[in-house]
């Protein structure tokens, strides 16, 4: 049983172990904490991409308004 108290097969990884440390008081199998070093080795590449592709975006969204929108304005008196 999860925490919730439903009978449900857990879906990833974490949530198996959240689960076992219910269960088992907050102790990590040494398979389990396994799994977890090698999660927190790997490091936060996923994020560290999607702020990178957040961050291009925003910056394409500005040259495109500078050189289509207020260049083309010319010079306002």
């Amino acid at each position: 049983m999860n925490p919730a108290g439903s009978s449900v097969r857990p879906h990833h990884l974490t949530e198996a172990i959240l689960i076992d440390r219910t269960k088992s008081n907050m102790i990590v199998s040494d398979e389990h904490q396994t799994d977890i070093e090698s999660i927190v080795r790997a490091g936060p590449s996923g994020a560290i991409v999607l702020a990178g592709i957040a961050t291009a975006i925003v910056f394409a969204l500005w040259f495109a308004f500078y050189f289509l929108v207020f260049l083309p304005r010319g010079v306002i008196q």
